[in-house]
């Protein structure tokens, strides 16, 4: 039988059970379950959870039906990249089974529960896993044999062991050992059976092995191979016997080696210049690659480290430290890359530590490389904090006293607290100056900072792909590039597309199609911030004015029958399993209907007429139709909610074998169009339909397969709009200094980031600048590029140009230290691609060399001045010039380039 509505739970008390449950914290070993945000967005609306719905609560025809999580799987799996709140939302195991209950399940295999687990190991985080680590296993005997399996990051070596002995039929009484292979045929030994995938710092397509004792009780590999380290750190107070990197010196103004071991990977060992040491990408860790090769060709900070300096700074006892463990991991990994010995190494143990104290890096999904250069920077710091115990420093107004006094007595503060190589290198001062719009109540502080986040000039406008479904069938559908106004509404997107297309704006229907059905219609004054760019929009032209009162603009679904298990859940009495289900194809059609006197057939007339772009139109008035199976083309159920198939009163012209049938029949349905919530009858009488009314078109087995045109809906032509360029006004370059003067303009605080104003005694929404007091001898820029805004996520491509030498920040400085202030740039961090993904390469110079190199993942290749600055620079990090003399012979800047400083005043 089809799938039908049962909802015995009012809507309002389901609204109370799962907004009650949302509000579970999370318990280690807890089960919750991903549910497409879609599904869960609509099931908002049809209970009243949707401050933004117009739709009436309980109303049928905005239930979601079956729960479907379908659209974010691919082949079973959940899709990659997939982001919360955006694809999916999290709900907790009774949520899930009371949604089971009260709307069914599309099909039980769409299902994803996920564990609670815990990460970090002084900084305890539960999360929620969404993505398992798939590991490649195979037996030492049979390595081309290879199985993908997911597991969880809790799961232990012994679970792994078990799953592997089901999976190579291996009993119970063979002993066996478990090796983690590594590139280049070196090996591990994994001992530790309670030890978890987490705490082995596995990643994905990791390959282990499992080895099995011989009849005669001996092993087919040798046991020599190393351990897989338990430890989460090196020991700094002694120097390995066993290690295989020699001390030794560079020259041209290198730096001397300790012995070093722990990033062992001898498929990369080769002699090279230090510094030029790719990183592996362990899984989406671009990001972290980009940023540890920004900041180890920091010659200062280099040096610090590999130079053990560190080593009696370490700040153990630090609350707001790590224990010293990043401090040490960091040292490790830069001591490797800075050792001459190897062309690439794997960064497993600094992930594995900065996963453990900041949980938001740990997995394999994607992040930013400044964010994790944030994080850094500040556990460097804490962990190198000079400071072991804080004295209480009070914070003291200005009072109108000098600007002078006011800021030293902030810095020196700052210091009393703050003392570390972190401080020392990259920390400057900010002068922030808030006026209240109320009283004029001016509030001066000055606050310490480690970058500086630059706004990048916005557009106003943007672009935006729809999909044109033209009112007459015979024109193909087209798909066009509009320039509409960032914040504008959806009337503006209608008049672009108007003129392009000239076409009357009034007579069209914008909708955001997914999954073959309507996920939202749109009216006029919706504003556009509502609509992704990964949405896919389809304006569906009509011949009458979109908001004519006389009017129903129809939703009309197109349904197929397949033969697959469908499961439905209500009462006891209704629960089971069916033969087959009325499935969504293709793409839904919006048909204008007078909201009164349209009988059934005059109905099916008006559909059939928005149906004809999808029919094989020869093919219409044949004999297509075979009455041996029309039979068992429209059984069903008589079953309360679902309209009978198989109609007794079919019309007498209908069963002659002479008249073609319909092509479809309708049933009323919800907005998903996966349940039926009414029916149509087909008696002479006017149907009844109002403006929340969604119907189906439930196809006639031998119709779909004989006349509908499988490529109608896909054949789209391309407009003319797509190909062109600088459609927007925006500009496809802007200067630095420009960034920079838009940092230090006075703004207004947003309605959501309100200040308190003393005097007032209130929030106010106060005006507030930023001015810069003091710079640090290494400057890290952020650029902007990425820009929220309720819904709306966009990234701002524009190229920033930058000078690699001589940024003079002099003229924006007005604390009394001017002079220093001349800035040579050293690295780079980019990113390419949009939004929630995209790849982190960086540049960086080498002090050795003195040469500019290009850093992707494992692979260094040298490059130049030309090259640094691009589209992509997403980071950029400066050293001051008489900071710089002190590792660079010329002063940071390359013989066939080098320039004055640069002015970043405006003008």
């Amino acid at each position: 039988m089809a799938e039908t509505m049962h909802d015995p739970t009012p809507v309002a008390e389901q609204k109370e059970i799962i907004s009650n449950l949302l509000n579970t914290a999370l318990r280690k070993g807890d089960k919750w379950y991903l549910l497409d945000v879609n599904w869960f967005k609509q099931w908002k609306k049809y209970v009243g959870l949707d401050s933004y719905s117009t739709i009436e609560i309980g109303d049928l025809s905005a239930s979601p039906g079956p729960v479907d999580n379908s659209a974010i799987l691919q082949d079973g799996s959940l899709k990659d990249n997939l982001m919360e709140n955006v694809d999916y939302q999290l709900i907790p195991e009774e949520a899930w089974s009371h949604l089971v209950q009260w709307y069914g399940i599309a099909d039980e295999k769409t299902a994803i529960p996920r564990m609670v687990i815990e990460n970090g190991l002084y900084v305890k985080n539960l999360k929620i896993e969404i993505y398992l680590v798939k590991l490649r296993l195979c037996k030492y005997d049979e390595l081309e044999n290879v199985l993908n399996e997911s597991f969880s990051k809790a799961d232990t070596v012994a679970n792994i062991e078990k799953k592997m002995r089901d999976l190579f039929s291996v009993p119970d009484k063979h002993l066996v050992r478990l090796w983690h292979k590594h590139i280049g045929n070196s090996y591990d030994l994994i001992e530790s059976q309670d030890q978890t995938v987490n705490d082995l710092g596995f990643y994905a397509q990791e390959t282990l092995v499992l080895e099995v004792q011989g009849e005669d009780g001996s092993w087919q590999r040798p046991s020599t191979s190393s351990k897989m380290s338990t430890s989460v750190s090196s020991d700094f107070s002694s120097t390995s016997s066993t290690s295989t990197v020699n001390l030794r010196s560079t020259t041209g103004g290198g730096y001397s080696y300790a012995p070093y071991n722990g990033y062992d990977d001898s498929s990369s060992r080769y002699v090279t210049k230090p510094g030029l040491c790719g990183l592996t990408n362990l899984g989406n860790t671009c990001f972290m690659n980009s940023a540890i090769q920004c900041l180890s060709n920091v010659p200062a900070l280099t040096e610090y480290f590999v130079q053990d300096t560190f080593k009696g700074e370490l700040n153990l006892d630090n609350p707001l430290g790590m224990k010293g463990e990043i401090a040490k991991a960091y040292a490790d990994l830069v001591k490797q890359i800075w050792s001459g010995c190897h062309n690439s190494t794997a960064p497993r143990n600094f992930k594995l530590q900065v996963g453990r104290f900041a949980p938001q890096f740990t997995g394999y999904q994607q992040h930013d490389s400044q964010e994790l250069m944030a994080f850094l920077l500040d556990g460097l710091h804490e962990d190198l904090n000079r400071v072991k115990k804080k004295p209480y420093v009070e914070l003291k107004d200005a009072a109108n006293r000098p600007e002078e006094e006011v800021a030293k007595e902030a810095w020196d503060g700052y210091r009393l607290r703050n003392n570390s190589i972190i401080v020392d290198t990259f920390h400057g001062l900010l002068k922030s100056t808030v006026v209240c719009p109320e009283c004029t109540k001016i509030s001066v502080t000055f606050d310490p900072f480690c970058y500086l986040s630059v706004p990048l000039p916005m557009n106003k406008e943007r672009q935006m792909e729809v999909f044109l479904v033209p009112w007459q069938h015979e024109k193909k559908l087209t798909q066009y590039k509009l320039t509409v106004p960032k914040q504008g509404i959806v009337r503006d997107l209608c008049n672009a597309l108007g003129k392009e297309a000239n076409l009357d704006p009034s007579k069209l229907v914008v909708c955001d199609v997914y999954h073959h059905r309507f996920h939202q219609v749109y009216s006029y004054d919706e504003t556009l911030s509502r609509i992704l760019d990964r949405d896919e929009i389809y304006v569906y032209e009509v011949n009458v004015a979109a908001n004519d009162p006389d009017t129903i603009f129809l939703p009309v679904y197109q349904r197929e029958k397949r033969s697959r298990a469908a499961y439905t859940s209500g009462s006891s009495s209704s629960s089971g399993y069916s033969s087959y289900s009325w499935n969504l194809f293709s793409l839904p059609v919006v048909v204008p209907v007078p909201k009164r006197g349209l009988t059934y057939e005059q109905l099916y007339d008006v559909v059939l007429e928005r149906m004809r772009r999808f029919l094989i139109v020869t093919k219409l008035g044949t004999r297509w139709w075979d009455s041996k199976k029309r039979g068992e083309d429209h059984e069903g159920s008589s079953s309360e909610g679902e309209h009978e198939r198989e109609e007794s009163d079919e019309d007498s012209s209908e069963k002659s074998d002479e008249v073609e049938p319909s092509l479809f029949r309708f049933a009323v349905v919800n907005s998903y169009g996966n349940s039926e919530v009414g029916t149509l009858q087909k008696d002479g009488s006017n149907v009844r339909l109002t403006d929340r009314t969604y119907i189906s078109g439930d196809w006639l087995k031998e119709a779909r397969n004989k006349l509908y045109d499988e490529n109608s809906a896909e054949d789209i032509q391309k407009h003319d709009s797509l190909s062109r360029t600088n459609v927007t006004k925006k500009k496809d370059s802007m200067q630095l200094s420009e960034c920079i003067e838009l940092f230090l303009t006075m703004e207004k605080l947003g309605s959501e980031d309100l200040w308190y104003c003393p005097v007032c005694k209130k929030h106010q929404q106060a005006t507030k600048k930023f001015d810069l007091w003091s710079a640090p001898q290494v400057l890290v820029i952020h650029l902007k590029r990425f820009f929220y805004q309720r819904v709306l996520r966009d990234k701002i491509d524009s190229q920033v140009i930058f000078p690699l030498t001589g940024l003079d920040l002099g003229p924006k400085i007005i604390g009394p230290d001017k002079q220093q202030a001349v800035y040579d740039l050293i690295a780079v961090s980019n990113h390419y691609g949009g939004m929630g993904g995209g790849h982190y390469t960086a540049y960086a110079k080498n002090r050795t060399t003195g040469k500019w190199y290009y850093f992707d993942d494992s692979s260094v290749s040298e490059s130049s001045e030309q090259d640094v600055c691009t589209k992509a620079a997403y980071v950029l990090i400066y050293v001051r010039r008489d900071v710089s003399k002190k590792y660079f012979e010329n002063g940071g800047a390359e013989s066939t380039n080098t320039t004055e400083p640069m002015d970043t005043t405006e003008g």
